[in-house]
């Protein structure tokens, strides 16, 4: 801004993006002639406290603007990156020759108006994602096999339940039904062994789930760093991700196990209830 008299060393308006540097150069007699001039005739504040003042205020500015968004890698734009030169003191009594450094302000604004992609590992690291594909994997393997044995079974059973044409074979009928009978059995222990293992994955994967909800709440609500948008969505897809697998194996128990998965209802409808909480939190 100009004085009302016009004269004097004044502060001008294009002085606030470029002034400390534009500073610094005519201070060292290295503008060019053209451009010393032209400071000059505009009567342009060439004081080293007015440049410590400005860089100060645009320093600030701009690591309050990246603090701000939620992409702006908080490091980035603080007052050591974005400035260079002189000495500087954690107070306000900031002294010395120093100016806008052009590459830390380049990349102070890369990082406010650049797309981060880059999540937390806490949130959406490769361990997490690994757990989540296992789980569809699982959640989509068990059921078929368990569905496999109850088919068989019901087929081998239905071979049994037929009527004997020819009453001399009955000796070696009563052999094939015995035999039979020793693989139903067999067939059976396995389905009850893919029944357990379901229900212990079942509590295994709400657990998990669980624990990602918790953790991604604790995370939300912190309030120590501010949480990106691609961890959000990624909050998100974490929290919706277990509710069809377990949807899946929650059915699966409900047709083929008759009693004691009363906790493992419990479990899964508590599971279901948090997860969506998360879901729509972000």
């Amino acid at each position: 801004m100009l004085g009302d008299d016009g004269g004097g060393a004044q502060l001008n308006l294009w002085s606030c993006a470029l002034y400390p540097n534009i500073t610094h150069d005519f201070r060292a007699s290295t503008l060019p002639h053209a451009s010393q001039e032209w400071v000059l005739r505009d009567d342009a504040d060439t004081s080293i406290a007015t440049s410590t003042r400005v860089t100060r205020f645009i320093s600030r500015c701009m690591a309050a603007w990246c603090d701000n968004e939620e992409s702006c890698g908080k490091t980035k734009c603080t007052v050591d990156r974005t400035t260079t030169g002189g000495s500087r003191d954690t107070g306000e009594s900031e002294t010395g020759d120093y100016r806008l450094d052009a590459q830390g302000l380049d990349l102070c604004l890369d990082s406010i108006c650049g797309i981060q992609r880059s999540s937390s590992p806490d949130i959406a690291g490769i361990g997490v994602i690994t757990s989540i594909f296992m789980q569809l994997v699982l959640a989509l393997v068990l059921p078929l096999i368990l569905l496999f044995c109850h088919i068989l079974i019901r087929r081998m059973k239905n071979k049994i339940e037929l009527p004997v044409c020819s009453p001399a074979s009955d000796d070696e009928s009563f052999t094939k039904r015995k035999i039979a009978r020793r693989k139903i059995a067999a067939w059976e222990k396995s389905r009850q062994g893919v029944l357990a293992t379901l229900e212990d994955f079942q509590r295994a994967q709400c657990c998990f789930a669980i624990a990602i909800d918790i953790a991604s709440l604790i995370t939300l609500y912190s309030g120590r760093e501010k949480v990106t948008r691609v961890d959000r969505d990624a909050i998100t897809l974490a929290s919706f991700a277990g509710t069809l697998p377990s949807l899946v194996v929650f059915c699966a128990l409900l047709l083929y196990k008759d009693k004691g998965i009363a906790y493992s209802v419990y479990l899964t409808c508590f599971t279901w209830l948090l997860s969506l909480l998360t879901g729509y939190l972000p």
